[in-house]
């Protein structure tokens, strides 16, 4: 069978599904990973077949964020889906039996799928659908939402998102022959498959989700062939106790600035820390920041989802963290960005993502 994963965004929205690719083609599947020409190489290094979507996440990101006003950001993001809407088609059209899309350009990918006549799953990094047990990602929260206002601010997410890709999806519709009753980009709460790769030992599947929503655990990236981490990352963590790691994932906060803070925090800490480089680029480079302090291991047991932006109590002494029954080796990682894959790849058996 012949598998397109559609994806688009920064590297941690693309790199998983290098692994997720690997293990189709080990169950004898044909596999292509369409996504952004930047991440080309990383593609095709883990054995996948890449089809090239237009755009930048790097530009978009620049693009949006110089915008003078938030009217304009909007016609700067129609513009990207316009190009990636035909992105996708020319992907599917290269030879597609069944589509899986990542949650961003999910609405494209289903409606491209239903107008060439072949299923679509979603595979979803973080949590996708509406539900009474907890806030959607990244949803600013002040104390303890209701389940009737967790469910209502998912639904809420669903339908802003749909106004964003309103005016593509028309233009789609038209383009490929559909009724203008085909797929709808709020439609995530219906009878269409998602796959959620994610663990449910960090956040459990909601009892009420529909049937066909599932979490299947992570979807490790795939390694390229001969692949090793930088000589002084190596000698760092063969220096002491597993060290802190602090991800950014697709922020772009000021890097000099940034820097201080982190090494002042781990300094007051006393832990060793790693801390990769912040960006929507985020790609590995040999000038990951490692520091070191009075080492103290310490666990988190906050409690709370890994993309909640509520303050979370400070973590507890050694022996008293719930987590080290999920992670073997104990430590201690943040990552601030709303990605359960930063969370994911810091929390990995407690160690640095790189050597995981």
């Amino acid at each position: 069978m012949r598998v397109l994963i559609v994806t688009a965004g920064s590297r941690g929205d693309v790199a998983p599904f290098t692994g997720l690719g690997q293990r189709l083609q080990q169950a004898g599947h044909q596999v292509a990973l369409a996504a952004h020409d930047r991440f080309a190489d990383l593609v095709r290094e883990c054995g996948l077949e890449h089809r090239a979507l237009p755009g930048d996440p790097v530009e978009l990101v620049r693009a949006r964020t110089a915008a003078p006003s938030p009217e304009a950001a909007k016609s700067v993001f129609a513009g990207f889906l316009d190009e990636l809407g035909d992105g996708v088609i020319a992907a599917v059209a290269a030879g597609t039996d069944v589509l899986l899309t990542a949650s961003g350009p999910a609405p494209l990918s289903r409606l491209v799928a239903d107008g060439f006549g072949i299923p679509s799953l979603g595979v979803y990094l973080a949590p996708g659908v509406p539900t009474r047990e907890f806030p959607p990602p990244g949803l600013p929260v002040t104390g303890q939402l209701s389940p009737a206002d967790n469910i209502a601010a998912g639904r809420e997410l669903l339908a802003r998102t749909g106004s964003l890709y309103a005016d593509v999806l028309r233009r789609l519709r038209t383009r490929l022959g559909l009724r203008t009753a085909a797929t709808e980009a709020s439609s995530a709460a219906d009878d269409w498959p998602i796959c959620h790769g994610y663990s449910p030992e960090v956040v459990p599947r909601p009892a009420d989700w529909p049937a066909t929503v599932h979490v299947t655990g992570y979807w490790w990236p795939a390694r390229p062939p001969g692949w090793q981490p930088p000589d002084p990352l190596v000698d760092f963590l063969g220096a002491g106790p597993p060290p802190v790691f602090i991800g950014f994932g697709s922020m772009t906060p000021h890097h000099e600035r940034l820097h201080d803070v982190v090494a002042a925090a781990v300094e007051r800490a006393g832990v060793r820390a790693s801390s990769s480089p912040a960006g929507p680029d985020s790609r590995p480079r040999e000038t990951t920041s490692c520091w070191s302090a009075t080492c103290r291991t310490t666990g988190c047991s906050s409690g709370r989802p890994p993309w909640s932006t509520t303050p979370a109590r400070a973590p507890p002494g050694p022996g008293s963290a719930r987590e080290y029954r999920r992670f073997p080796c104990p430590s201690w990682s943040t990552s601030p960005s709303g990605r359960t894959g930063c969370t994911a790849s810091a929390s990995r058996r407690g160690r640095c993502p790189c050597t995981s």
